[in-house]
């Protein structure tokens, strides 16, 4: 069944918006609206290749260099100017451990992305058909589970949507303990990547004097969601035919929805390409996936949202996109998820290694097919983070008198933020050393971020 029915049956069940954001229905849909209706396309699929059992893997120290810290609105960079158009807000909930594998993995594509490397790693797949495929990496040398080590690339990729020449493959062998990043074969060489990148920023560039001249983050938000379902289909014959020809479709990234000549793709496209410009604007943005589906996480005003670009973009002629799924809460997606697939919502329900990373999503816009809605705006902020330094055992605690709030720190002078610096989300009392400093905000739903604090530790 097209997307086009499922939304149909949305907009006849008499959407009411109250002006608290709560969501009821006159009546529930009657069309069909359990076969074949979610628009898919996105999943890192896991491949068992023998071949790539020989291959020499990189140890990962070696691919890490100390970083240079450069400060730019939203997103810091630290390697390349790159890094702005993602997200650094999984990063900074992993482990020591799965930090290191993606800063290898980051540091691994930037080089592929700015540098003038040609793609010789290459296997048959059995079919006739040639995969290519960045140099190993062997994640057994960190400690690292195959387990964690899938968490860690999952939440690289839902974080760097500037990587656009990641395939949905990856490959993971928990025997060697190496796992490889698949690339389309289209962007094997330099300058097929350069001529890549071209098509992107032209793109963005042709949208950049709208999305500046917008005047709050909420604003440039609306306006990136109108640009990309303006740009873009929906590629049902890569859903249809089950992503066969994705080699040449490249509808798992960026590409598809921002450079392919055809301007057509799938959720993960949409997704990919919102995170992209979003971040790029100083607007923090994650993908975020279900078993079967891909949408987005936005930071605007310290507050979290649901966006869904792929299910906004109205199969109907008599309009261009909707705002049905714009800037939502958790608890209105259900209820929207449940008049669309009733007893089966779960498009939107986050694959199981989410749990505990996701934001939550308090506030809702209200948002209809035609109106955009109004988001929440925080009238004081957390309450700042107390740092208390143990000379005893020479750890540093640290709490907020805000109930519920996150606190993320960190120990080299940076400045923390949950989304736009790399830093550390804060568990339990840690080691520090003499003359380190300190520095901590509190972060919490209904709140701007608390103002940083900062303490030089003395024994």
């Amino acid at each position: 069944m097209k997307f086009k029915r499922i939304m149909a049956a949305v907009l006849s069940a008499a959407l009411v918006i109250s002006s608290a954001g709560s969501i009821s229905y006159a009546a529930a849909p009657q069309n069909d609206v359990k076969t074949g209706v979610i628009k898919s396309g996105r999943a890192m699929k896991m491949v068992d290749i023998p071949a790539v059992y020989d291959m020499q893997a990189v140890p990962v120290d070696e691919m890490i260099k100390s970083p240079v810290i450069s400060s730019i609105k939203g997103s810091k960079y630290y390697k390349s100017k790159w890094e702005k158009y993602g997200s650094w807000f999984y990063y900074n909930q992993l482990s020591d451990k799965q930090k290191k594998l993606f800063n290898a993995l980051n540091t691994q594509c930037l080089k592929l992305l700015t540098g003038d490397e040609v793609i010789e790693n290459v296997m048959e797949d059995g079919n006739g058909d040639y995969i290519y495929y960045l140099d190993p990496i062997d994640y057994s040398d960190l400690g690292l589970s195959s387990k964690k080590a899938f968490e860690a690339v999952q939440f690289f990729k839902y974080s760097c949507p500037q990587y656009y020449f990641l395939s949905s493959y990856q490959y993971m062998d928990d025997v060697t303990g190496q796992l490889a990043m698949f690339i389309y074969k289209d962007f094997i060489t330099p300058e097929s990547r350069e001529a890549a990148l071209e098509k992107i920023n032209e793109t963005v560039e042709e949208w950049d004097a709208d999305i500046s001249a917008c005047d709050s983050d909420f604003e440039k938000v609306k306006m990136i969601h109108d640009k990309i379902c303006e740009r873009v289909s929906y590629n049902n014959h890569a859903y249809e035919t089950n992503y066969v020809d994705d080699e040449k479709e490249y509808s798992q990234t960026i590409y598809s929805a921002l450079a392919w000549d055809k301007k057509q793709t799938v959720c993960a496209g949409y997704s990919t390409a919102f995170a992209f410009v979003a971040n790029k604007y100083g607007i923090d943005s994650v993908c975020v996936t279900s078993s079967d589906h891909e949408w987005n996480a936005v930071r605007i005003d310290d507050q979290w949202y649901i966006i869904d670009l792929t299910w906004d973009d109205a199969p109907d002629a008599t309009i261009p996109y909707w705002y049905i799924f714009f800037c939502r809460s958790s608890d209105a997606m259900d209820q929207l998820d449940e008049a669309i697939d009733a007893g089966n919502n779960e498009s939107h329900t986050a694959e199981k290694f989410y749990k505990g990373y996701l934001p939550k999503f308090v506030f809702d816009s209200g948002a209809t097919d035609t109106d955009a809605g109004e988001i929440y705006e925080p009238d004081s902020k957390a309450k700042p983070v107390t740092i208390t330094v143990n000379k005893k055992n020479k750890k540093v605690s640290l709490k907020t008198k805000t109930k519920k709030a996150t606190i993320y720190y960190t120990t080299d002078g940076s400045t923390p933020d949950p989304a736009s610096t790399k830093c550390n989300k804060y568990t339990k009392a840690f080691k520090v050393k003499k003359g380190q400093v300190v520095r901590a905000i509190a972060v919490s739903s209904k709140y701007y971020d608390s103002k940083v604090t900062k303490k030089k530790v003395k024994f």
